[in-house]
């Protein structure tokens, strides 16, 4: 594999990568990062269908695990938060709302993060972090699922974020983390009983791997 060729200006950063030729004089596609003020992120909520069927698409495109085909049935149902960086939309949280599950034990509203998607010219910034932290704070976002690779790569990231108790959600090989203020109504709930055939509740700072 060709080394990477890295071009850093005031603004903004130039990468070339190998990818499918552009044209049959070039395989080279030019990709343009944009810089992110974290502090001027804008979080807005969608509420128009067609807006989350654009974004659910971006994300199926880029996505290398398995998505449930009944994600895009439930679209109406799910919560759409939108980053924005100057006007400019640059990535995006699917929030799904889990009180039920919880409403015998606690009056507060659960929504957990299911799908999380950055564009390619603004990751690596700390937009995915800030969006999290943005649910957590205003959406109400107890809880992350994310796939079992990505846990067992980053379970560390969202540790420091706060998400201590997990689940492992064995039909569908991926984790549930939640924050730890959360643990007291999760110990009233059988993992059993929230998601089917699971394993029971532990820590990420000794994850079963």
């Amino acid at each position: 594999m060709p080394a990477e060729t890295t071009e850093v200006k005031t603004d903004w950063v130039t990468k070339l990568f190998t990818t499918r030729p552009v044209d049959k004089s070039s395989d080279l596609h030019i990709l343009k990062i944009e810089t992110v003020n974290i502090a001027d992120l804008k979080f807005n909520v969608v509420h128009k269908f067609a807006e989350k069927m654009k974004w659910m698409r971006r994300f199926d495109k880029a996505y290398t695990g398995f998505l449930s085909r009944d994600v895009f049935a439930r679209l109406d149902m799910i919560t759409f938060v939108v980053a924005v960086h100057e006007q400019k939309e640059v990535g995006f949280l699917a929030l799904t709302d889990t009180t039920s599950a919880f409403d015998k034990y606690t009056k507060c509203l659960s929504y957990d993060i299911s799908i999380g998607y950055v564009k390619p010219a603004y990751q690596s910034q700390g937009i995915l972090q800030a969006m999290i932290e943005n649910s957590v704070a205003n959406h109400h976002a107890v809880s992350i699922t994310i796939a079992q690779e990505r846990f067992e790569e980053h379970s560390a990231y969202y540790l420091n974020l706060g998400f201590v108790v997990s689940a492992y959600i064995q039909d569908a090989r991926c984790f549930r983390l939640y924050l730890k203020r959360w643990e007291p109504f999760l110990s009233c709930v059988s993992p059993k009983e929230l998601w089917g055939e699971t394993e029971h509740l532990h820590g990420i700072s000794q994850p079963k791997f």
